[in-house]
């Protein structure tokens, strides 16, 4: 499985989200020689921000974004929050809509029912799991229908220890590929933040890279499946984190994940990345 083509999004990205940018990959998988049908399958990531609805979840740290919150959450602001993610994803591939979309910080799945119906039109599908984070933010995953469907989902669990709060699960997502014949696994992850500092926090990201690689190897050992590890890192490419998924030396995925930003940052194209993919080369 080659990456024909990875870049940042457009301008919007920029000028919606600095710090979480969009990024895009297009994954070529087994040609299709038929005509009129589309060879290549369009995968994005983005870290949403906060598109939490209006209605206070009795169950999570969610006061904020309500009416009566210290933010004011109206209707109108979340209006206004969903109509910029969909300008956002609507700019990342001129004249066509992706594939699978991967989004990090979505309050739950009314959230993401609002989205679809303002994204260009699709047969979109969702796929979420509500994650043990404490403010009720979770991974999700959008998809056409017309070109892929699940197989199967399930969230993987993050254990920090009894003293760390909870951090969001990875959602691990069996795609089929209705026009290339193949299976597809993604993982969407939301890795815990550099709060209290980088060096005292990297624990946490290797501690959840660590469990990543784990279940990969796992689920990799009996077949060979095109992997894709996307989300919202909360390191650089060159990490510890993030080159422990690179460099994994146990089992049949030695070596064999590209950083797809790794490139970009030898090129001194951003100040910091909290967004990536890494794709398991076949």
């Amino acid at each position: 499985m080659i990456p024909e083509l990875y870049r940042k999004g457009g301008q919007l990205t920029a000028f919606f989200n600095a710090l979480f940018p969009v990024f895009f990959i297009t994954l070529a998988l087994t040609p299709i020689v038929a005509i009129g049908q589309p060879k290549n399958l369009d995968i994005v990531f983005y870290n949403v921000e906060n598109p939490f609805d209006t209605i206070d979840n009795p169950e999570t740290y969610d006061e904020d974004f309500t009416p009566y919150g210290k933010l004011s959450y109206d209707t109108e602001r979340y209006q206004t929050k969903l109509n910029h993610i969909s300008k956002v994803v609507s700019s990342v591939i001129p004249n066509r809509h992706p594939d699978i979309i991967g989004l990090s910080e979505v309050e739950n799945k009314r959230v993401l029912e609002d989205l679809i119906q303002i994204l260009p039109k699709a047969n979109w599908k969702i796929v979420h799991l509500d994650s043990s984070d404490g403010r009720g933010i979770d991974n999700a995953v959008i998809y056409d229908l017309d070109r892929v469907e699940v197989l199967e989902s399930l969230a993987i669990r993050i254990d920090l220890g009894a003293n760390e709060r909870p951090t969001r699960d990875i959602l691990q997502v069996t795609f089929a590929d209705k026009y290339a014949k193949e299976e597809l696994v993604i993982f969407v992850n939301h890795w815990p933040s550099r709060y209290g500092g980088e060096i005292e926090s990297n624990w946490k990201r290797v501690r959840v890279s660590q469990t990543l690689q784990a279940t990969i190897i796992r689920i990799d050992e009996p077949s060979e499946n095109n992997f894709v590890v996307l989300g919202d890192f909360n390191d650089n490419p060159d990490n510890e984190s993030v080159m422990g998924l690179t460099n994994c030396d146990t089992g049949f995925v030695r070596k064999t994940f590209m950083n797809s930003l790794m490139a970009l940052r030898m090129e001194h194209m951003y100040t910091k990345v909290n967004g990536m993919f890494l794709i398991k080369s076949l």
